[in-house]
């Protein structure tokens, strides 16, 4: 979404996207702040916090980068394979197990965590930490659907209604029983309602 700000939008002739999230400090401290991560107590959240020392727990997504940069290839695949196990995990609102199981690959493990955590080391890439609200007016003219799933704790709904309140001419559709991955059934529902609508 961040990126769409930043592109030749004259291209666009609408626009649906899923799992909204704008990198501010309330969406990192929820990301990286080992009392809110507890907040969620699946077995993947435990062994996450695990991984990392106790006195480095104030800041996960810094500690988890640390071990992701390491030269040591063991200290990497762990960390890896730790990260992006806990993120499939946290995609459905039901936990899915042959979902889960593509994110304990060695590759899939490396490169996932490698780009999601930097992405939230660089908050997301933008000028400013708002720059998707105060550039809104960018895309405001392009027909849009913004798709949230309501227990989305990848990507918070309040990034998605944030939005919403700066872009009321998109239409926020919020998917009342489902996480954040594209593959829960009301999200891909409302995918292809979408695009249909479009078409």
């Amino acid at each position: 979404m961040q990126a769409v700000a930043r592109c030749a939008v004259e291209n666009l002739s609408q626009f649906p996207s899923r799992s909204t999230v704008i990198v501010t400090n309330p969406i990192l401290e929820q990301i990286g702040h080992v009392d809110l991560i507890r907040q969620n107590l699946s077995p993947a959240t435990r062994v996450h916090v695990a991984v990392i020392p106790e006195a480095e727990r104030s800041d996960m997504v810094r500690a988890y980068y640390k071990l992701l940069t390491s030269t040591d290839p063991h200290v990497v695949r762990k960390a890896a394979k730790t990260w992006s196990v806990w993120g499939g995990a946290l995609s459905f609102l039901r936990l899915n197990p042959d979902y889960v199981a593509k994110f304990e690959e060695d590759e899939y493990a490396a490169a996932f965590a490698r780009i999601e955590c930097h992405y939230f080391i660089i908050r997301g890439f933008p000028r400013t930490e708002n720059q998707l609200i105060e550039e809104v007016g960018k895309i405001r003219k392009i027909p849009s659907v913004i798709v949230q799933g309501r227990y989305d704790v990848v990507c918070p709904l309040r990034s998605a209604w944030d939005l919403h309140r700066a872009w009321p001419e998109a239409n926020l559709r919020i998917v009342a029983d489902a996480g954040h991955s594209a593959f829960e059934p009301g999200i891909i529902h409302e995918l292809v309602a979408a695009t249909d609508h479009f078409s």
